[in-house]
Order: structure tokens, then sequence, then C-alpha cells
């Protein structure tokens, strides 16, 4: 246990966790007496309990090593993503502070840093998202009892102008999957792989979203009823998630009958893979987002796209199938809306105006009739009485 002066005047103690194997923080005091309080009933506390009760700690840069530790199972692109998603944090909280003391407004400062060095919004919620499972690493450790990244206030949100939904039409789509990569370097050798093809091929006519489409396992996949079940989606760390984004999302969906052969073809040459998934990577894992956005955005370049965004393809879906005359619950249902409403918000311009509906509604149903002469048989009685 020791006492250290600082250049401020203040007096840093900290004592040796044996259990964590480094030195415990027990904070920075202005007087020498104070400090020397609080080292006599730390020295109790050990003697007592083990550790220095409520008080266990540890450096930021030790838990992000730690962390990084139990995550070797993922593929190395992704370990490396998530190294780097670190680095900007471990240089502003500091690799020595107390990750006991970081505070809401530590972390609301970090990404208020970020957003000021003009990076991505969808970059800046990915690193404080790294920081919040950090957090949570933290917890499980008992090292902190709370998560200080969580409702965080500000954060940029990635949003279309409004009104402005983009969608692909068939021969855009045919261009895209046609550039999809399907060789790919295996050791000294190169495969063949054509499961992104066949991801990307698929996507417009099932209208899931891409961490579900990489869920898909074979099981949830009925090629003779013609339809598939969403029960997951594929997070970061290569999980398969029965958490979804809401209740609507748990859904069965239909397959046309020329995605239920496109799945059949690529069922016979999908590699088996430990969770049986049917888009896995060509190493056989789950897919991780950066190796597949490299995918994607070598396609979209060579496909002439430029900033088509995954999502894209979902709204594809709904673009044709309203385009259709599909009905809009329909839709709904099979994307996995909560509400029919929201749907609509998004792609009413695609609907004929209600005037124009109702209008060819009324001289359709005219037309069916053998006369234009009114009959009480066809109007609520009250309304043939008043006629």
């Amino acid at each position: 246990m020791t006492i250290e002066k600082l250049k401020s005047t203040n007096y840093r103690v900290q004592v040796w966790d044996n259990e964590l194997q480094c030195k415990v923080g027990l904070g920075t005091y202005p007087t020498m007496a104070i400090a020397r309080a609080v080292l006599r009933k730390a020295e109790t506390e050990m003697s007592l309990y083990g550790v220095v009760a409520e008080r266990r700690d540890q450096t930021f840069g030790r838990l992000c090593d730690q962390y990084l530790a139990t995550i070797k199972h993922l593929a190395p692109t992704t370990q490396v993503w998530y190294k780097n998603a670190l680095k900007p944090a471990r240089v502003h909280f500091g690799e020595t502070s107390s990750v006991r003391r970081i505070t809401k407004t530590h972390v609301q400062s970090y990404a208020s840093q970020l957003i000021d060095s003009k990076r991505a919004a969808n970059t800046v919620r990915s690193y404080v998202k790294v920081v919040s499972i950090l957090m949570n690493f933290a917890i499980e450790l008992k090292l902190r009892e709370d998560n200080p990244a969580v409702r965080l206030r500000n954060l940029p949100k990635k949003r279309r102008v409004e009104g402005s939904v983009r969608a692909v039409d068939r021969a855009e789509h045919e261009r895209l999957v046609d550039s999809v990569q399907c060789v790919f370097a295996l050791g000294r050798g190169k495969i063949t792989y054509r499961g992104y093809r066949v991801m990307v091929s698929v996507m417009p006519a099932i209208g899931l979203r891409r961490s579900e489409v990489q869920a898909l396992t074979w099981a949830m996949v009925d090629l003779n009823a013609g339809s598939l079940r969403v029960e997951f989606q594929l997070r970061e760390d290569g999980r398969l998630d029965p958490e979804l984004k809401t209740e609507k999302s748990r859904r069965i969906v239909s397959l046309p009958d020329r995605i239920v052969k496109e799945l059949r073809e690529w069922k016979l040459e999908c590699p088996p893979n430990a969770l049986d998934l049917v888009f896995p990577s060509q190493r056989g894992l789950p897919q991780n987002s950066a190796q597949f956005y490299r995918i994607w955005k070598k396609a979209v370049a060579a496909a002439q796209l430029d900033g088509l965004d995954p999502h894209d393809l979902r709204h594809t879906f709904a673009t044709w199938n309203l385009s259709a005359g599909c009905n809009p619950k329909w839709v709904a249902d099979q994307m996995g809306h909560e509400k029919t409403s929201i749907m609509l918000d998004v792609y009413a311009h695609l609907l004929p105006s209600a005037d124009e509906e109702a209008a060819r509604k009324i001289e359709s149903w005219y037309g069916n009739q053998a006369t234009f002469e009114i009959s009480s048989h066809i109007l609520p009685t009250e309304a043939a009485e008043a006629i």
C-alpha cells in the first residue's frame, strides 16, 4: 500500500489487489492526514475481506486489454476493428484512468470529441457502443455498478432527406449481383464462394434486415412450404441474438418461387458450418460487418450505384411490392413493421392518391351494375328510406 505525492500537491492512495494482480487506486486527497486515514481504512478492509470494500478498481487501459483477450474467437478482421475502435477511447479516457471513476459526463465528452473530429455518424455511434460494451464487461467483473455509456444525448443519426427512399430497379439489381465478389484468398490458394452474391440476390425479394439475413439458419427456411422464419439477428460478436428489434420482427416471410429455386441450388453448395447458417463467411464462420461492407462497397462501385446501402434493398422490397399493388398490411407484416402506418409514412408516394383510388373504385362499381338504379339491398335501411 502506498501514498504518492502528485505535482498538484494532492496525495494518491493505491493498494495492491492480489485477485486482479494490479494496483487499485483509492483516489486522490488534498492532505497527507486524509490520505493516511484512507490507507488505514483500506488496510483494515484488506485484512478482513481480502479486497477494499466497494472500491475494486482497474485502469481503463488494462480493462481494454482484458476485453480484447476475450474476443479471440472472433474473425481476425473483427478483432482488429474492435482494437481500432478502442484507440480513440484509450487516448481520451487515458490508459491509467480509473474505470470506476468514468462518468456519463466523461462519455458524453468523448462522443462530442468524436463528432468534432468529423467522423461519420455511424462511426461515432459504433465507437460509443464499444465503450458501452466495455462498461458492461466492467460490471461483469464487479469493477462498477452502472453503465455510463447508455442513453447519451445528441448522438448523430444517419438520416435521409425527408420523403426520399432509394430503391433499385431490376436492371440495377442484376448489375449489383453480378458485381459481388465470388473469388477469395484462402491460405496460399483461392476459393470460389457465392454466398455473398446469393445473399444480395435474394434480399430485395424477402425484405429482411441485413442482420436478420446474416442470422438465417437452414432450420428456419422451409423450402417446401416456400417460407422462412425470422428468429435471430447477428450481433457484432458473432452471436445469434433472439432479441429482435420489435415483437413484429419475429415473423414468417413468404418466398417467391424464384427465391425458393435459388436457395435450393445454394443449399447444395453452401459450406457446412457450426451454426448451420444459410450465409456464413467463406471460412464457414458468422459474417462480420467489416468484411461484408468491404465486399459491398466494391460491388456498389463496380455496379456504378454510388452511395447504395444494404438497407436500400429492404426499401426495394417495399417499393417493388407496393408498386405491384400488394396489400400494404401484408407488406408491413412481411417487413416486420409494428404498424402499417410506419411503412405508409415512408412509402406513401408509391401508392395512388386517395381521390384517384376512390374515383377508380366507384367507376368500377358502377360499371359492374346492370343498371344505374339504386336498390335498397345495397344501402343501409336508413339511407334507402331517406331516398
